[in-house]
C-alpha cells in the first residue's frame, strides 16, 4: 500500500488495536511485511514482539512528511509464528492489573508458558513473565495476549 493511500486513511480511535489487527491480517494473507502508521509505543511494542520471536523485525520508512513502520512477519514451516492475538485493554474499556493479578497469572494461569501477556507499565512495555524479575513493580495496563 502506498504512503499516499495510508495518509488519507481515517485515523483509528484505537491505534494499538489497529496495529495488532494489521499484523494478524498480514499473517492470514501470508504477507512478508506490512506497513503501519507510527503510533506512541509502537517501536517498543514491535521490538518486544521481535525479542519474543513473534516477528522477524521492523524498520522505519520515511517519505516527506510521513513516517511509517514496516513490520516483517515471521513464519515457521509456512505457518505464522503468531497463532492468535487478543487485545485486552481498549480505549473504551481500560483495564489495569496490579502486582497480585500479575503474580496470579504467573503462578496459576493455565497456558501462560505458551501465551504472552504484554503489559504497558510506567517503566515501559514488558511481558508478564518478566515481572517477577523487576523490582518495585506496581502493575500495568495489559495490552494484548499473544500466542
Amino acid at each position: 500500500m502506498a504512503f499516499s493511500s495510508l495518509r488519507r486513511a481515517k485515523r483509528s480511535n484505537n491505534p494499538t488495536g489497529d496495529l495488532l489487527i494489521r499484523i494478524q491480517n498480514g499473517l492470514m494473507r501470508n504477507f512478508n511485511s506490512i506497513l503501519i502508521p507510527t503510533i506512541p509505543n509502537a517501536k517498543e511494542l514491535l521490538q518486544l514482539m521481535c525479542d519474543l520471536g513473534y516477528l522477524s523485525g521492523w524498520r522505519v520508512q520515511s517519505n516527506k512528511n510521513d513516517s511509517m513502520l514496516e513490520v516483517f512477519l515471521k513464519y515457521h514451516n509456512g505457518e505464522p509464528a503468531i497463532r492468535g492475538i487478543q487485545q485486552v485493554s481498549t480505549p473504551s474499556k481500560q483495564i489495569w492489573y496490579g502486582q497480585k493479578e500479575i503474580q496470579w497469572l504467573i503462578r496459576d494461569q493455565h497456558n501462560t508458558r505458551t501465551k504472552s501477556l504484554i503489559l504497558s507499565t510506567s517503566k515501559g512495555i514488558c511481558v508478564h513473565l518478566d515481572i517477577s524479575t523487576k523490582a518495585n513493580f506496581n502493575g500495568g495496563e495489559p495490552v494484548a495476549w499473544i500466542w
